[in-house]
């Protein structure tokens, strides 16, 4: 069973190169801290 998705909820970033995180509905773009790369921590690393 798939789980559910709500767009309304926050999700944690974590920057890709210093490990800055934020909360957000949305992606966040660039880190403020290092100008990287946000993932978002719920989806798996491949």
């Amino acid at each position: 069973m798939d789980a559910e998705y709500d767009p309304k909820t926050e999700s944690t970033y974590e920057c890709l190169d210093c490990g800055n995180t934020v909360l957000s509905t949305t992606h966040p773009g660039e880190c403020p801290v290092c100008g990287a790369t946000f993932r978002n921590r719920s989806m798996p690393l491949e």
